[in-house]
């Protein structure tokens, strides 16, 4: 249930916008820091990348893996084996 928050998150970290008079773009959720400059940009290498390689990508990817594994249970029918 989490998931579309952590992944809602992770990409606020790349929502830049462009102000009239400003040559550089800012982050929508901190509009004092300006994009892909020295502390957005090593935030978003040493924490966003990483944050979203293991979760937006890796959970949807494990969750294929665990039932692509177990298609022929699924299809069985059986929930539990004994």
């Amino acid at each position: 249930m989490m998931y579309s928050s952590f992944a809602k998150g992770f990409f606020s970290l790349f929502s830049c916008a462009s102000f009239a008079g400003e040559s550089s773009q800012r982050l929508r959720n901190a509009l004092d820091m300006p994009c892909f400059e020295e502390v957005h940009l090593t935030w978003l290498l040493l924490l966003g990348l990483p944050f979203g390689v293991i979760v937006v990508a890796g959970l949807p990817l494990a969750a294929f893996i665990a039932i692509n594994a177990n298609r022929t249970n699924i299809r069985s029918g059986v929930v539990v084996e004994k």
